[in-house]
């Protein structure tokens, strides 16, 4: 993760690197109000996230305990005790969202590997027929893809140069199906490597082709140049119960979440505050205490809005 998270964090400034390397643990993982969850919700969290490979892991760790795949007892101890321990402590904290269990990824692929690899019989048989309804499915979300752009509600949101995008991805889904499907007739572990190569393209597809088409409708960066444009370098800008960390990194504007509604209206009553963001649906909660000639700025963001108090 610091492969990416160093970098960002220089190029956004020393407030915005604070809050992602070390604000974000405590904010976002230990508070009640960041993600609750209950203590279960990671089971079917971390089945979803590691799709294909749920089925391998999931017996892979039966078979990995009950000490039937092939790994020396100290493999065996680490691979469990590192799962194992992660998943426990992560499920403790009150905030939970899928994205915290990447930590125990690695250790969860190297299972999924022993067991797609080592398994033999009843076990191997099931696998088998769970990874070709696997390969159904991407095929299907192939179809779905090179449909999707035809679609009324796609249309509706006049997203442009979604077609190449979802073309590609609708190839490589199709094809994707079609290789592990012959692969998976010959060999589980051949149908498994085809899998895994089908989504490895699909990622690159995906980022190259498809989010940009949908940027308008998920980056902060048209909000951020909203903001540029009206503030000044020493402004501050609320955000009443919205993130501002990709602003900062967009603007390197001083931009701060403010939770606690008393607070936000104490700000907004300042003389001097020019500008703050918050979600479309809270404008009419603050429309009487709004100073007059306050304006809602509409950005292409659909949840949040720029207020203009000054």
């Amino acid at each position: 993760p610091l492969a990416w998270a160093i970098p960002a964090a220089r190029a956004g400034g020393a407030e915005f690197g604070n809050d992602l390397l070390f604000q974000q643990w405590a904010k976002r993982v230990a508070s009640e109000a960041s993600q609750p969850n209950p203590p279960w919700y990671y089971f079917g969290e971390l089945a979803l996230e590691s799709l294909p490979w749920s089925p391998a892991l999931a017996v892979g760790l039966y078979l990995l305990a009950r000490r039937r795949l092939a790994a020396d007892p100290d493999a065996r101890s680490l691979l469990l005790s590192w799962i194992g321990i992660t998943f426990v402590v992560f499920s403790c904290f009150t905030g939970k969202r899928g994205n915290y269990l990447l930590p125990l990824y690695p250790a969860a692929a190297i299972v999924a590997a022993l067991a797609l690899h080592g398994v033999a019989g009843v076990a191997e048989t099931w696998l088998k027929r769970v990874m070709f309804a696997l390969a159904g499915i991407l095929g299907l979300a192939g179809v779905a893809a090179a449909i999707a752009p035809f679609t009324p509600q796609v249309e509706k949101l006049e997203l442009q140069g979604i077609l190449p995008g979802a073309v590609a991805a609708a190839a490589v889904l199709i094809a994707t199906a079609v290789v592990a499907i012959s692969r998976l007739r010959q060999d589980l572990a051949r149908g498994a490597i085809a899998l895994a190569a089908g989504i490895l393209t699909l990622v690159p597809v995906a980022g190259l082709l498809v989010l940009p088409a949908i940027d308008s409708e998920k980056s902060d960066r048209p909000l951020a140049e909203v903001l540029l444009v009206r503030a000044g370098a020493d402004d501050s800008i609320p955000f009443y119960k919205c993130g501002p960390e990709a602003v900062r990194f967009y603007s390197n504007l001083n931009c701060i979440e403010i939770s606690d509604e008393d607070r936000f209206l104490d700000l907004v009553r300042f003389p001097e505050l020019k500008l703050a963001v918050m979600k479309r649906k809270d404008v009419k909660k603050f429309d009487d205490v709004l100073p007059d000639g306050a304006r809602v700025i509409e950005v292409p963001r659909n949840d949040l809005v720029v207020v203009e108090l000054r």
